[in-house]
């Protein structure tokens, strides 16, 4: 089965791309554990206010031209256009129905990818590889793109600009960070220091044993220095 691709991702109508958001989002890994996502780092409140206004951009540009009359008009000026080419005249009223049927069927697609689909069709950017050969083949210019090829295009877009959204939900969404794994030197640091807590634990556990030693020399002194005095006193 031959793999439809497009030869130049055209630019998205409407919508710029922001390279430093998503290379922002990139940056981030993640790990989920027990229904809990874990992120390499917690990003800056600038870093957040950066991704949180980008996928803003991205909720809003991911709208299905159904959400609004001016979103549909939008839409079949698009399809009008690309169907010009293949002699779809814009005036009468089998060319309206026409039009009016690609907008029904693309009714759960974003504007701007339907754009972007037709940009593609017009620009000729769309081919198919053949799996034996890896030749290019193009569609037939005689006829207009169906319906189903057209969202299939449409939605390559949708999918692209849904993962990105999907990657600043997920560093927004996390709350807390991976712990950092110890590298060999801090191993060694960390060796280093509890031997020193041993020993230090150590030393606590025999002043105990210490004092009572010191303890028994006084008191010994003490009785030598009481027998002293009883027999001075008996001499006396």
């Amino acid at each position: 089965m031959s793999k439809s691709v497009t030869i130049s991702q055209a630019t998205l109508p409407g919508l710029l791309p922001n390279v430093e958001a998503e290379r922002l989002a990139r940056s981030f890994y993640f790990v989920e554990e027990n229904n809990e996502l874990f992120i390499s780092r917690m990003p800056t409140a600038v870093e957040r206010e950066v991704m949180h206004k980008r996928a803003q951009e991205i909720e809003h540009a991911l709208q299905p031209i159904s959400s609004e009359q001016r979103l549909r008009i939008e839409a079949a000026a698009a399809i009008a256009s690309l169907l010009v080419g293949y002699g779809v005249g814009r005036a009468d009223k089998e060319s309206q129905q026409t039009v009016t049927v690609y907008v029904k069927h693309l009714d759960g697609v974003p504007l701007f990818a339907i754009k972007a689909a037709c940009a593609d069709y017009i620009e000729n950017r769309v081919f198919s590889i053949d799996p034996r050969s890896g030749a290019h083949i193009y569609p037939d210019r005689t006829y207009p793109p169906s319906t189903p090829a057209l969202r299939a295009q449409a939605q390559k877009y949708v999918d692209a600009l849904w993962h990105e959204q999907l990657r600043f939900s997920r560093a927004l969404r996390a709350r807390r960070a991976i712990k950092a794994e110890v590298d060999e030197a801090q191993r060694e640091r960390i060796g280093a220091g509890l031997a020193r807590l041993k020993e230090d634990l150590a030393a606590n556990r025999g002043a105990p044993e210490f004092e009572r030693e010191a303890e028994e020399r006084r008191a010994l002194r003490r009785q030598c220095f009481a027998a002293e005095a009883y027999a001075r006193n008996a001499r006396l």
